[in-house]
């Protein structure tokens, strides 16, 4: 009896310990997950469930609009054992983003970033880190600006070529279109104006359309719950860690090639210019310009600025083919301001104020971004008589920003003409921010814009855009993932007579 007795102990002692272990969680999940007082009301927390059945995985965007307007405009939730807000509705994103923008300008990190980046570059860094990081790439890509145009109308034609193949069949555009897209990325970073046959190209863009197509995907999501298990468990965030060093060894390979080649008096590129900064720089021990951070640039200028964009001119094709009067509107336009013959330039833009409503109301409907990127609390701030403590994380729906029943006339209406005034001549309008706002406000969004404009009216100037056979009802809700993107479809390309 004696031996059995000691032989139990063992396993006695571990059953206490994970009890143990069991109610310390317990106890720090419930102190955690317990709403504050002074915190904004929502929708009751579920225990262990939190909220998370109350927003829906495949349209989240939309049940937060809905849940705002049980709650306002203001309103908690409880997604991970602890409490995040939810800004929806144009003023209170502007009153949170702009007049407090210190103070809701930190960014939370998620476990999968961590894991692949760390926090480094400049979507998930903070402090002094992200604001140097930052301040370098908006003032370089908005030097870089007037040797990106030949490179944006090079692509823009080369996208029309590839048209003119389908010989006005049915086909899907959204391939075409990304090589367009994450070639005119390419070049930006590093300058090179490369044939789509090209290896290098082709790996790179492979690896990074792989990236933006699992980075939605469920495993992804289970690993940033639970990263400490998922990490050894197999699943697609496994694939993506794999994607992303492969994308890496790509980008080492052209900073090995720019550091050989490059002439610091003549930066051809994003990577030029950051080798140049770092350079200058050298022997700086408290200096954020390092190999490490021009690798996390260049992929969150890669996240950030391709997939956007692929997805406005997406539906934008789409919006054209479902309203065949107001593409004729735009034909017209450059018919009578450019012509059929001269290609479009960026400056054209002012003569051509009905297009440009066109792409800022797609811009809109699109909502290519719906929930933003979370931000994060830098110190504790009163919001609408809510006191908001220092690294609460918040969500500042653009959703609830393009669609607010306040600033916008019949919101869920394609409408162009809400962008011209009495003489037809296009205006700004305030609650108009696909790109966000405030301190974390997308810093391509020239770039973004330049983009969009030229390839848009390239492809208007010489198309026009048909459903396929049986391609009615086309579906306008569009697919959550890394952007809010159309449904796959297919239309017809017909040259213009």
């Amino acid at each position: 009896m004696a031996p059995q007795f000691f032989q139990s102990i063992p396993s006695i002692w571990l059953s206490i310990w994970i009890a143990v272990i069991f109610f310390l969680f317990l106890v720090v999940y419930l102190v955690r997950s317990r709403r504050l007082l002074s915190f904004p009301p929502g929708p009751i927390n579920l225990g262990f469930l939190g909220n998370f059945l109350q927003l829906s995985p495949s349209v989240p965007h939309r049940s937060l609009m809905q849940l705002g307007k049980k709650y306002g405009n203001i309103f908690s939730m409880n997604l991970g054992a602890e409490f995040l807000l939810v800004l929806d509705g144009y003023s209170v994103v502007r009153e949170a983003l702009v007049h407090h923008g210190e103070v809701f300008s930190a960014r939370p990190i998620s476990p999968i970033f961590l894991q692949l980046k760390g926090s480094h570059g400049i979507m998930f860094s903070n402090g002094s880190e992200w604001r140097e990081q930052r301040h370098f790439a908006v003032s370089h890509l908005r030097n870089l600006l007037p040797q990106v145009k030949p490179w944006l109308i090079s692509e823009a034609r080369r996208l029309n070529e590839r048209f003119v193949e389908y010989h006005g069949q049915p086909f899907d555009p959204s391939l075409d279109i990304s090589w367009s897209v994450y070639s005119a990325m390419y070049q930006v970073l590093f300058g090179h104006h490369l044939d789509h046959s090209e290896p290098t190209f082709r790996e790179f863009l492979q690896h990074s359309m792989n990236i933006m197509a699992i980075l939605p995907s469920l495993s992804v999501k289970l690993y940033n719950l639970l990263p400490m298990v998922m990490q050894f468990m197999p699943g697609a965030h496994q694939r993506l860690f794999a994607e992303w060093h492969q994308l890496v060894e790509i980008l080492l390979e052209q900073v090995n090639h720019h550091q050989m080649s490059r002439n610091p008096e003549t930066p051809r590129d994003f990577t030029d210019c950051y080798l140049n900064k770092m350079e200058k720089v050298n022997g700086d021990e408290n200096s954020t310009f390092t190999l490490e951070n021009l690798v996390a640039c260049t992929t969150d200028l890669i996240m950030g600025g391709t997939e956007t964009i692929v997805s406005v001119l997406r539906w934008l094709l789409l919006y054209m083919t479902v309203y065949p009067c107001i593409q004729e509107k735009v034909h017209h336009e450059i018919d009578i301001m450019i012509g059929q013959h001269k290609e479009p330039s960026w400056v054209d833009r002012v003569k051509l104020p009905y297009t440009n409503a066109v792409i800022h109301e797609c811009l809109r409907v699109g909502n290519v971004i719906p929930l933003n990127i979370s931000r994060q609390t830098t110190k504790d701030v009163q919001l609408r008589g809510y006191r908001i403590p220092k690294g609460t994380t918040v969500i500042p729906s653009l959703t609830g920003v393009l669609f607010d029943g306040k600033c916008w006339k019949s919101p869920n209406r394609f409408n162009p003409n809400r962008y011209l005034d009495e003489n037809g001549q296009f205006h700004q309008v305030d609650a108009h921010l696909p790109f966000s706002t405030g301190h974390r406000m997308c810093i391509g969004v020239n770039l973004a814009q330049m983009e969009t404009f030229l390839f848009f009216t390239f492809l208007m100037q010489r198309f026009q855009f048909t459903a396929a056979a049986g391609g009615y009802p086309f579906n306008l809700d569009g697919v959550y993932g890394v952007t809010l993107a159309p449904h796959p479809y297919h239309i017809c390309a017909c040259l213009r007579k």
